[in-house]
């Protein structure tokens, strides 16, 4: 959390790049970049972090010398898939790495500079026996938390606000950040959700107590030409809030429940949860999560042993 926000004020002083000498690779990365947000459309958020994989494969396999890929070999993407196990990855860290790393080596495939194998025959682990994907809130849990905030002062109905949009909505942080004064509809109780990750925005049904959580904040929301939704409160007065903000906000909120502390995103996998219980399909959950594809929200449903009670059937007497 103080490496996100030192990040946030070294970008707001102008002083976040980095001096020194480039590698003789850094060509590779920049048009790599240029590749992701021209042609993919890729957010930034998913433009950093595949940059830097491909940052960390690039300085093992050439050290300090220009890339030169007509010496890659198949066995050298192994060494370096084995250098990952080596250093403690869990396996689902090791293939969200080596899928990056996948995508990359089929660009510079693009590029004519190296041949296709060289991208297949990135491996791929086993996740079978791990830990569980993500220890979802329960219902007792996501009750606690909303009712921690305190709405006697303007910070906590704030936080209050972006804990409900992503508790009660699925929002992502990054979501809640980007979010607009017009994006709210009274009169049709919707609430447009911009785009992020590189997908499509979609507009979403207000509940009432949603809407009621965010009249309560607009009431002390601090006066500013910003569009933003949510603003600083006290430090940073009237500036839209950043990711850190809203993560910094629900840590203390899990700070002051005792709550295992799992991130921004617990909230959003217990509401495809809930969802999932009271009835609803994938297609519905993807499409208020704004997934395009059916197997990435099968990863936010989880289903437990009371979940599975009504469909055993009693033994026959």
């Amino acid at each position: 959390m103080a490496r996100g926000t030192l990040h946030t004020w070294l970008k707001f002083v102008g002083r976040f790049e980095r001096s020194g000498p480039s590698a003789p690779w850094q060509t590779w990365l920049d048009d790599y970049a240029g590749f992701m947000e021209v042609d993919r459309g890729l957010s930034s958020i998913s433009r950093y972090q595949y940059l830097r994989v491909a940052r960390r494969y690039l300085r093992w396999q050439f050290r300090a010398k220009p890339a030169a890929w007509q010496r890659v070999r198949c066995a050298d993407i192994w060494r370096y898939a084995a250098k990952l196990q080596r250093d403690d990855y869990s396996p689902r860290s090791r293939n969200s790495e080596l899928c990056i790393l996948r995508q990359f080596l089929r660009f510079v495939h693009l590029r004519g500079r190296c041949p296709p194998l060289l991208a297949e025959v990135v491996p791929t682990f086993s996740e079978r026996g791990g830990a569980p994907r993500c220890d979802v809130a329960s219902e007792e849990e996501r009750r606690r938390l909303l009712a921690s905030f305190d709405r006697r002062t303007a910070a906590g109905r704030r936080d209050r606000a972006m804990a409900v949009c992503m508790a009660e909505l699925g929002l992502r942080r990054i979501e809640v950040v980007r979010l607009r004064l017009s994006s709210i509809d009274g009169e049709r109780a919707s609430i447009t959700v911009p785009a992020a990750k590189g997908g499509r925005g979609r507009v979403l049904p207000l509940p009432s107590h949603v809407a009621s959580a965010l009249r309560d904040y607009l009431q002390i929301r601090p006066r500013t030409d910003h569009d933003s939704l949510f603003v600083g409160i006290g430090t940073l007065t009237g500036r839209a809030v950043t990711t850190s903000t809203v993560s910094a906000a629900m840590w203390r909120a899990c700070q002051r429940c005792h709550l295992k502390q799992a991130g921004t995103h617990r909230l959003r996998h217990n509401f495809a949860t809930r969802l999932m219980r009271h009835g609803a399909n994938l297609k519905e959950i993807a499409d208020l999560l704004g997934h395009r594809l059916l197997k990435t929200t099968n990863i936010y449903t989880h289903t437990g042993v009371d979940d599975l009670r009504p469909l055993v059937r009693p033994w026959p007497r």
